[in-house]
């Protein structure tokens, strides 16, 4: 709906940025000569709750990379001492249930492996989602990821003691709908570990070249505290994890 928030269907009420018309910045053009999606990219705040956010996310479809040796990279430095924290703090078994969301989630999930866990998933695009392009990825995962396909995925793997979702709840083009299924997948009084870039300091910066039409929300430690509140995960434990382009923010 134009003027609601993603997060909590607050009023955004006008464009604070405008970017105009524009292209994916991925795909500008391959060998088969197709044209190049254009959309507006502009930039809103809710008045409410505060997230900044695209206006109107852009079709995940278009998002799809049309070359298959494009590859992301998250930093990672910090994933030993988010495992030693999950493991210590939330006191996880040794069977307990881990699952991952997307490939990004790969090599948390092994590092938990070298933990001595070996009750590891991690969803499959393809089987479990019915994603059928192979170049698809993140921007894929989040759209076809509903609440309905993580309770088939539940039934079918078991409800998990523990989620990672890394780096993906700011691409979700309806977070409300992407925060329920991280909960179908869950167990009752389950656990969750969210990461996402802390925006803080480019906000700050006035840094035009954070917004990105693959990201719809832009988190900082209040804003992504409030959202996950709004979808009633309960905050055991925030870190910021320093780097030289953006901080991670780890809750």
């Amino acid at each position: 709906m134009k003027n609601r928030c993603l997060i909590c269907d607050g009023y955004t009420g006008e464009t604070c940025l405008s970017f105009g018309h524009q292209v994916v910045t991925k795909n500008l053009f391959d060998h088969k000569k197709r044209l190049p999606f254009f959309s507006d990219l502009t930039v809103t705040i809710c008045k409410d709750c505060g997230t900044v956010q695209l206006k109107d996310p852009w079709p995940y479809k278009e998002l799809v990379p049309r070359y298959a040796w494009m590859t992301f990279r998250e930093p990672e430095a910090h994933l030993d001492d988010v495992v030693s924290q999950v493991i210590n703090q939330l006191r996880l078994e040794k069977d307990s249930l881990i699952a991952g969301i997307s490939p990004k989630d790969d090599t948390t999930l092994a590092r938990f492996k070298g933990r001595g866990f070996s009750n590891i998933y991690r969803i499959d695009p393809f089987l479990d989602l019915g994603i059928a392009d192979p170049n698809a990825y993140i921007e894929s995962i989040q759209y076809n990821l509903t609440p309905e396909t993580a309770e088939r995925i539940a039934s079918q793997r078991g409800h998990a003691d523990c989620v990672i979702a890394r780096h993906i709840l700011e691409h979700a083009e309806r977070p409300q709908d992407f925060l329920a299924s991280i909960r179908a997948l869950l167990k009752p009084n389950g656990f969750v570990i969210f990461e996402v870039p802390d925006c803080t300091d480019a906000l700050d910066a006035l840094d035009y070249a954070l917004i990105w039409e693959e990201h719809s929300l832009y988190f900082t430690p209040v804003t992504l505290e409030h959202a996950l509140a709004t979808a009633d995960f309960k905050n055991l434990w925030r870190n910021i994890y320093p780097y030289p382009f953006e901080n991670s923010i780890v809750v």
